[in-house]
């Protein structure tokens, strides 16, 4: 093997163990650099693809190997439907279902048990087969705080274990 070849596969291999590959890994799944969160780390780790609409993202990521990813989302009531269908929850979603609940070190804006109109659901990759399990996700999270009359605020949280 030449230097080069040799200094081309070091970088390769350095690359994917800290998590910094936007490739595919051997499940499938694409592999997310926490340092850059943005609206492509939803759209395409959670299979989630964010209305033009869409303000005040928050996005939190975490692990290098197994990924944990969670975005908050502010969007116009209109396009709520229109981002589920796009997300690939054609469900309908439950009424006071919180598939999660908040962290210590959440900020302020994550107060989820403080929603009084929360809508929520949840995809077990090992119990239900959809296109966002099929990329190599385990699983995701939807709850929707509707207390606004005119927007929604959505909460996803996306996982590979």
């Amino acid at each position: 093997m030449t230097r080069r070849a040799t200094a081309a596969a070091l970088t390769s291999v350095l690359s994917v163990a800290a998590g910094c590959s936007n490739e595919p890994d051997h499940a499938g799944r694409i592999k997310v650099d926490c340092s850059q969160t943005s609206a492509a780390t939803v759209e395409d780790f959670a299979r989630a693809p964010l209305p033009a609409s869409a303000t005040s993202l928050e996005v939190f990521c975490d692990g290098v190997t197994d990924i944990y990813v969670r975005a908050r989302v502010v969007m116009p009531r209109r396009d709520l439907r229109r981002f589920l269908r796009g997300a690939g929850v054609d469900k309908p979603l439950r009424r006071g279902f919180r598939p999660f609940s908040e962290r210590e070190d959440d900020p302020p804006t994550w107060q989820i048990k403080s929603i009084k109109r929360v809508l929520g659901h949840e995809e077990d990759c090992l119990v239900v087969t959809t296109p966002a399990c099929a990329s190599g996700l385990a699983g995701r999270k939807v709850i929707v705080d509707l207390d606004s009359p005119h927007r929604a605020i959505v909460y996803l949280e996306a996982f590979t274990t």
